[in-house]
């Protein structure tokens, strides 16, 4: 199906949808979400001084990306914070990751097509967030997409447009690519200076004490 097919067939913000899934997190989620973030703590604080250690952080980022519902920043944070001297291996992995997962994403959507990707997130149409991203997307294309990728606004709503618009794969990845490597680049930077401050306040601590 053509990219023109397609968007005939992408129905108003008022067509009706039966969706799937509720959007709505339910108590047991955020309990679920709480305890797997508690146990990828306990991952990353295992393996944090062995020299894989960036790359287990980019497979986490990946995982993160393609469940569409996990941050990856509050991850990348807690990484550079077990592991301040190794953050920007761990900012260009996390990116990598994250860039990888997207271009997945890319795929799965550009085969699934509209209806069911409706089917599954009928937020395309029903949250104006997701429909404004979406429009942003349309006009500006891959200066959009870098943009939201950079910034905290969600990216499912934009790699949708560009899978439906069959814009370049590798051009989608570079875009993703470097406007997560900026994001997660700048948010590494400030958890290590965190940490720094941390470390050097607990050590002029331990030397008042002793004096």
């Amino acid at each position: 199906m053509d990219t023109e097919a397609r968007r005939q067939q992408q129905p108003g913000p008022s067509a009706p949808v039966k969706a799937r899934r509720g959007t709505a997190r339910t108590p047991h989620t955020k309990k679920l979400g709480r305890l797997v973030f508690a146990s990828v703590l306990d991952l990353l604080d295992k393996r944090a001084d062995r020299r894989s250690y960036p790359v287990l952080v980019g497979g986490l980022a990946l995982l993160a990306t393609l469940s569409m519902c996990v941050p990856v920043v509050p991850l990348l944070s807690a990484a550079v914070l077990l592991n301040a001297r190794r953050w920007k291996a761990v900012a260009l992995c996390a990116a990598l990751g994250s860039g990888v997962g997207a271009l997945i994403l890319y795929v799965i959507f550009h085969h699934l097509g509209w209806v069911q990707l409706l089917n599954y997130m009928p937020e395309l149409t029903r949250s104006p967030k997701w429909v404004t991203i979406a429009g942003w997307t349309e006009n500006y294309g891959l200066a959009a997409l870098l943009a939201i990728a950079a910034s905290p606004l969600p990216q499912t709503p934009a790699l949708v447009f560009v899978a439906l618009a069959e814009l370049s794969p590798l051009a989608v990845f570079a875009a993703i690519f470097s406007g997560k490597l900026a994001k997660y680049g700048l948010t590494a930077w400030l958890a290590a200076r965190a940490h720094d401050s941390m470390h050097s306040d607990t050590e002029g601590n331990y030397e008042f004490h002793r004096k």
